[in-house]
């Protein structure tokens, strides 16, 4: 389409099989299509490709491949086709893909694993009694492994189970997942609700005032908000459990898990995202935009949060500090009367500098939530950080930052006006976080003057 062969191709395909000279576009993604049936090919063997549509959607197939004829008759073509891919299970529906993705891993399965295992042997040590597992996390599958696991009953306890979901696309999901588990495996019934007062209505009903002294709640979430855009904002569980805690005050309420929260900056020199904030400048293919980057960056400044999530796994960066904890919060010290948490303020300092001067032009964030575990595994006793969209691995200054490619994004302040920095130029970028306890929302406060 561009005839004079001077312009590069503008290419969807991944930057590790592109022309390095090709034109950047951000969020020009990939698609990946799975046949119905695995196919066994052999080198020159001609293979099919049945594509249909229809307004919105594309669809393929790979048929089996032909026996007799290499070349497929037009009959066949047009009778042959792969049927509309509709999902019958409701899954792909209720819950986005990248949560779907993070359920598959290593990390959350480990992560839910241990937080099972704990949860058993804090059972084993209590006293007889009723005990009631609320958990508290949207598009999860918890509450499923805690009654396989548990049962009716449970070191001598009865357990009961209930489910908080926010989300009314996955509750309707859910309950019936919940009704075939009860039917085909006799599992306890997991009983749903959508708000914490919903939770406390039914509780109500069902429980009178002289039971309640011999009733104990454990509060779990892994966590996760369907809502959530950034890392932090999955504390949902928090309010749920200062809920529960309030209107029943003879109840035994325990937050089982996580037991805190934290979240971790570093220093990062984007080779591509700085672009979507950066301005454009006076010589853009010949044209001076000076003036619409006088309009455009005003409004950014003052309409753009602080922090935005991204998909940083999407984009390369290299590491120009050492990661470091901005804010920190212990939820069995947290009290909803409180109005503000506030962290000591914390200097960001470039690390591992030399005299060749790189770039800062962003900061990246993720949160780190305290999970408890069997007391007899010899790290960290008790407890483990999980960081579902953290580094999948450690952090190095001067190196590429590889992050886990699930679940929820994370988050990141970009620089309109990168930062020189070198042995002969170091400096540092303080930041101020805090918490409003009242309305959930954390407040972040970057100063990113040279010094």
């Amino acid at each position: 389409m561009e005839p004079t062969g001077t312009v590069p191709d503008i290419s969807t395909a991944p930057i590790w099989v592109n022309d390095p000279d090709a034109t950047w576009r951000d969020h020009w993604m990939q698609a990946v299509y799975f046949p119905t049936h695995p196919l066994t090919l052999v080198k020159g063997q001609p293979v099919q490709i049945h594509f249909r549509h229809d307004l919105l959607s594309l669809w393929f197939d790979l048929p089996p491949p032909e026996t007799t004829n290499n070349q497929p008759s037009s009959s066949s073509c047009s009778s042959m086709g792969p049927e509309r891919p509709v999902c019958e299970c409701g899954l792909h529906y209720a819950w986005p893909r990248t949560r779907i993705a993070q359920l598959q891993t290593a990390d959350y399965q480990t992560s839910m694993t241990r937080l099972v295992d704990g949860l058993s042997t804090e059972l084993k040590r209590m006293a007889l009694q009723c005990v009631h597992i609320l958990t508290v996390s949207d598009c999860s599958l918890l509450p499923i492994f805690l009654s396989e696991s548990l049962g009716f009953e449970f070191a001598g306890h009865t357990v009961r189970f209930d489910h908080i979901e926010t989300s009314a696309c996955s509750s309707r999901f859910l309950q019936s997942v919940y009704s075939q588990v009860l039917t085909e495996q006799r599992a306890p019934t997991i009983q749903l609700s959508d708000s914490a007062s919903s939770w406390i209505q039914t509780f109500r009903e069902h429980h009178s005032v002289n039971t309640v002294e011999k009733q104990c709640v454990f509060v779990v979430a892994e966590p996760f908000a369907v809502a959530a855009t950034l890392p932090w904002d999955a504390m949902h569980f928090w309010y749920a459990f200062d809920e529960v805690r309030v209107a029943f005050p003879d109840l035994d309420v325990r937050l089982y898990s996580p037991r805190q929260l934290r979240i971790w900056a570093v220093l990062v020199e984007f080779e591509q995202l700085w672009k979507i904030r950066a301005p454009i400048g006076s010589d853009c293919e010949g044209f001076n935009l000076t003036a619409f980057d006088r309009l455009v960056q005003p409004a950014m400044r003052q309409t753009h949060a602080t922090v935005e999530p991204q998909p940083l796994w999407e984009y390369a960066g290299e590491a120009r500090s050492t990661p470091q904890v901005i804010f920190d919060v212990d939820f069995a010290t947290l009290q909803s009367d409180t109005q503000t948490v506030r962290h000591p303020q914390v200097h960001l300092e470039a690390t591992n500098l030399s005299e060749t001067p790189h770039k800062v032009n962003g900061i990246a964030f993720w949160a780190e939530w305290l999970m408890p575990k069997l007391e007899t595994d010899p790290v960290e006793s008790g407890h483990h950080w999980y960081a579902p969209a953290g580094p999948s691995c450690s952090i190095r200054s001067g190196e590429q930052i590889r992050w886990k490619s699930t679940g929820v994004q994370q988050g990141v302040t970009l620089f309109p006006t990168a930062l020189t920095v070198s042995g002969a130029n170091p400096f540092s970028i303080p930041i101020d976080v805090s918490f409003h306890v009242a309305c959930g929302e954390f407040h972040f406060e970057i100063t990113t003057s040279e010094g």
